[in-house]
């Protein structure tokens, strides 16, 4: 495979740019009524849908398919304006792939999930924990996501739908680093949902996803990441001392969203990969996967190496 270099890509996906400039709430407004503004106006957009996905559910007394069409035409809605309700500006280089493609992506933070969704409408596979989170649940639900509690035993099941998926022509994204990242560089790529791909001799598109921010304000690594994932399973069930390296001053999930939403904006930036990269392998597609990825991915702001 050829290496590409971030700033060759770059260059040469200048006119594939579509830049996202909608943010509610920019720079003009005291730091403390901006952050009440969207929290408040975050809360009630969310809030809504999901009042409406619940009322779209009643539906399902006369067509379950009906129901499932509302459901995720609602929860599509809410993930494509919440961005920038929460102050995100969003950046795409290169050209997302046509439908149906199965696409992975590094994953650095939970934004990337809100940032991903609205750029792709496809099933996602995500943390099974995202499902049974009070209201953003149901409307991650709408979107038809694939969960996965990233336990051994609950690999077959996640792999054969991912498979059904691909075999009725639907697209697919996924994160295969299995767990967010501090944004230095692109972790492992773990081969096993890969087999889905594999098995059905499927294409797999790529991107790579940084974060900064605003000149004069704190760059990306301290204000925008928030780490490491306490629902993974690491060994021994705690998280080891190594991980919390990167992450910068720890603190409660409401004073990092705080954090954030005082921002005047914060920059997601998405590159696709030009070509799609087909392999029989799980392994070796995973690691070809990878250092594709690594080759167009530039780190978060604010990392100091």
């Amino acid at each position: 495979m050829a290496v590409v270099r971030s700033e060759e890509y770059a260059s040469r996906c200048a006119e594939d740019r579509i830049e996202y400039k909608r943010v509610v709430l920019g720079v003009t407004l005291w730091v403390p009524l901006r952050v009440a503004v969207r929290l408040v106006t975050a809360l009630t957009w969310t809030l809504g849908a999901f009042f409406l996905s619940l009322f779209a559910s009643s539906a399902g007394i006369f067509s379950a398919s009906l129901a499932k069409r509302w459901r995720h035409a609602i929860s599509r809605r809410w993930v494509s304006a919440i961005p920038s309700l929460l102050g995100m500006r969003m950046t795409v280089i290169g050209r997302r792939p046509e439908k149906p493609y199965f696409l992975v992506n590094n994953h650095i933070t939970w934004f990337d999930f809100l940032a991903m969704s609205a750029l792709c409408d496809t099933r996602t596979v995500v943390m099974a924990e995202m499902l049974t989170t009070p209201i953003l649940g149901t409307l991650v639900r709408g979107m038809d996501a694939i969960p996965t509690r990233r336990l051994t035993e609950d690999t077959p099941r996640c792999i054969a739908e991912m498979m059904a998926t691909l075999r009725r022509g639907e697209s697919l994204m996924m994160a295969p680093e299995g767990n967010i990242s501090p944004g230095r560089e692109v972790r492992r790529f773990r081969p096993r949902f890969l087999e889905a791909a594999t098995r059905c001799n499927f294409p797999v598109h790529y991107a790579s996803i940084t974060y900064r921010t605003p000149k004069g304000c704190p760059p990306a690594a301290d204000r925008v990441l928030f780490g490491p994932d306490p629902h993974f399973p690491y060994p021994e069930g705690k998280i080891p001392e190594a991980e919390f390296e990167g992450w910068g001053t720890q603190r409660s999930f409401l004073s990092h969203l705080v954090r954030v939403l005082a921002l005047p904006y914060f920059d997601i930036e998405v590159r696709f990969g030009s070509e799609p990269i087909r392999g029989t392998n799980p392994v070796r597609l995973a690691n070809d996967l990878q250092q594709a990825v690594t080759d167009i991915f530039i780190p978060v702001q604010g990392h100091k190496f």
